[in-house]
């Protein structure tokens, strides 16, 4: 009975390291501040965007901005319907954005991340 108990325990352990998520991307840092690199262009400013999305994640953390830890994890793609709805007013791009996030966690059991992304839609001129 004690070997089935060491059995089932590792077993356990190994089953949990192995369903946690992460993802994440790299990013380039000046002064704290995260950047990409782009070539000037001459642009025309079309308008404001802004986007809320809702990030979930069960049994971890928070869903993060860089990486998510948890068993299960979805939503929080802002981005994408971001320059979708730039697109849609006549914008190549997005720049100038900015992340501002909230959190409501119960504990390690539900946890759930406000993600507020605004930008400026841009149109790329050419010379």
């Amino acid at each position: 009975m004690k070997s089935f108990s060491r059995v089932l325990l590792i077993f356990i352990v190994i089953i949990s390291l192995a369903s946690c998520a992460s993802m994440g991307k790299k990013r380039g840092e000046d002064n704290g501040q995260n950047y990409i690199p782009v070539a000037e262009k001459n642009v025309v400013v079309i308008g404001p965007v802004r986007q809320e999305i809702n990030g979930y994640s069960v049994l971890g953390f928070p869903p993060g901005l860089d990486k998510t830890y948890a068993v299960f994890s979805w939503g929080g793609n802002a981005y994408d319907k971001l320059l979708d709805q730039a697109i849609n007013m006549g914008a190549h791009d997005v720049i100038n954005m900015t992340t501002d996030f909230e959190d409501i966690s119960l504990f390690f059991l539900f946890n759930r991340r406000r993600f507020v992304v605004n930008g400026l839609a841009v149109r790329y001129v050419d010379e």
